[in-house]
């Protein structure tokens, strides 16, 4: 015949187990933010290309 202390079951009940895995999410939005960059990390190479480097013309030798 076994008796269970109150206080450890009473406490096991209220607080979560600190030796449990953690579910690990990231901050949502955290992938717009790096596809929004990227885009305009895309954009402003495909402008400066074709604004600048082909407004030149192929180079004559």
């Amino acid at each position: 015949m076994s008796v269970e202390p109150e206080s450890m079951s009473s406490s096991s009940s209220e607080e979560p187990d600190p030796n449990a895995p953690v579910e690990f999410e990231h901050p949502r939005g955290t992938m717009a933010i790096v596809v929004i960059f990227g885009v305009l990390f895309g954009a402003g190479w495909l402008a400066m290309y074709i604004f600048r480097f082909l407004a030149l013309g192929a180079p004559q030798h």
